[in-house]
């Protein structure tokens, strides 16, 4: 069983210590020059949207490749109120309670 959480909310902090030939983190040493180079070459585009285009482009052919096969996910419970206006949790599912409002 592999559990991962990014330690950042970025897509690059999913692919590369997973996926990147030789990354401390690549269990099924999985390897891909292809994509090696593709995730080397997304760091260095500034865009955002540009970036996360590059990635999911990544993601894809990983997945395709299938060096992992996900068994099970991670499910988080929230509870809400008609009194929230609104109410966010970031990419790591921690609350933004200063950003909250009442309804």
């Amino acid at each position: 069983r592999l559990g991962w959480t990014a330690d950042y909310p970025t897509m690059d902090n999913f692919l590369y210590p997973n996926f990147f030939t030789g990354a401390d983190n690549n269990y099924e040493e999985y390897s891909n020059p292809e994509m090696d180079q593709a995730m080397l070459d997304a760091r260095q585009i500034q865009d955002d949207e540009e970036r996360k285009a590059a990635c999911r482009k990544i993601c894809a052919t990983i997945g395709k490749d299938m060096p992992v096969i996900p068994i099970m996910f991670y499910a988080h419970n929230y509870v809400g109120s008609e009194r929230l206006k609104s109410f966010m949790y970031d990419a790591q599912t921690k609350p933004w309670f200063q950003t909250a409002e009442l309804a």
